[in-house]
């Protein structure tokens, strides 16, 4: 995710979904770095808790795997504000680790954004037509019945 939003690399929805089905996932040996006065460190558990969530060992940070690539390019929340720590920026505040992601995952944007992840992943396993298609599917459906109808 770091190359992504350095470079400001726009990806296909191949490439979309090849980086979110293979997002680097830390082992049980992997050894988080610690941070402060109080070596604070990213917890594993975290990763199970938050489905949504993913580290990144280069910037040792957190982020919103959905809001990365799901949030609006127009901001979000009452200003359109461009959202931050988890989706434009890494998290690295340990201590306030859980109270973040907790308030992070009730933000609408977020939810949005779980939604648009839910789809997106359900079309690259085939398991749903993209909504242009089955919006086309349905006109010409439509046009089918228009067409019996009259011919009644």
């Amino acid at each position: 995710m770091y190359l992504l939003r350095v470079t400001g690399t726009l990806l296909s929805s191949e490439d979309k979904g090849e980086v979110l089905r293979n997002i680097w996932k830390p082992t049980l040996q992997f050894a988080f770095p610690s941070s402060g006065k109080r070596n604070l460190k990213f917890q594993l558990s975290w990763l199970g808790r938050y489905e949504w969530l993913a580290y990144s060992k280069i910037q040792d940070g957190a982020y919103c795997t959905w809001c990365t690539f799901f949030v609006p390019t127009t901001g979000v929340g009452v200003g359109d504000q461009k959202p931050g720590q988890l989706v434009n920026t890494p998290f690295q505040n340990w201590k306030k680790a859980k109270e973040t992601f907790d308030a992070h995952q009730k933000k609408k944007y977020h939810e949005n954004c779980a939604i648009s992840a839910a789809a997106f992943m359900k079309v690259t396993r085939g398991e749903q037509q993209p909504i242009d298609e089955e919006v086309a599917s349905s006109s010409k459906e439509k046009q089918r019945e228009q067409v019996n109808f009259t011919s009644c």
